[in-house]
């Protein structure tokens, strides 16, 4: 049976050769299960909320020392590879135990991360929040963040098995303590712009 000009063809799954010839400069992007996702671009509020957040947790960025919790490498922004997933993905920030990840590389890390943050965009929020968490529980991440600066939101979720359960949900007037950064209060009101 011939094919009619009105049949769509279905395009082959994309390749991480694909997805790598995107110049680093723009690849925006994550590869997940032959598909190459494009990000939405972050907004002058979705960066704010990262850089406060990663501020707030520079008590455990570093080395433990006197009256500072440390033991982790906490980053913004960069690709994750997951080869036995035949992904990689962009956490909004991402952090790594000291411990399993002794340095942070010059090149993508393929070491599975301890914890990452995603900031919700409002026009990826499904992605964010449904398929994304999805796919930390597959790598086996520990511990998944979703702050939402629509809702001015933290929501921490642990790994149990599987899947993810919720730890707690914090609002402007709150100040938690989330595992594993449950050393230190998180004040949600100074993640937000005012």
């Amino acid at each position: 049976m011939a094919l009619s000009a009105q049949t769509p063809r279905q395009q082959p799954p994309a390749t991480m050769e694909d997805f790598l010839a995107i110049p680093a400069a723009d690849r925006w992007h994550e590869f997940v299960d032959g598909q190459i996702i494009q990000r939405a671009m972050p907004l002058p509020r979705h960066g704010y909320v990262q850089g406060k957040l990663a501020a707030q947790l520079d008590d455990y960025d570093g080395p433990e020392g006197k009256n500072r919790p440390g033991g982790w490498w906490i980053v913004i922004d960069s690709e994750v590879d997951f080869p036995q997933l035949k992904r990689r993905l962009r956490p909004d920030l991402t952090g790594w135990r000291r411990e399993r990840m002794p340095a942070l590389p010059d090149t993508v890390p393929a070491v599975r991360p301890d914890w990452v943050c995603e900031i919700i965009s409002p026009e990826k929020r499904r992605y964010d929040v449904v398929e994304k968490r999805l796919y930390y529980a597959e790598a086996a991440i520990p511990f998944y963040w979703l702050l939402d600066y629509e809702r001015a939101s933290l929501t921490a979720l642990q790994l149990d098995g599987d899947r993810y359960l919720q730890l707690g949900e914090a609002g402007l007037q709150d100040a938690p303590r989330f595992a594993p950064f449950d050393l230190i209060d998180i004040p949600i009101a100074r993640l937000f712009p005012r």
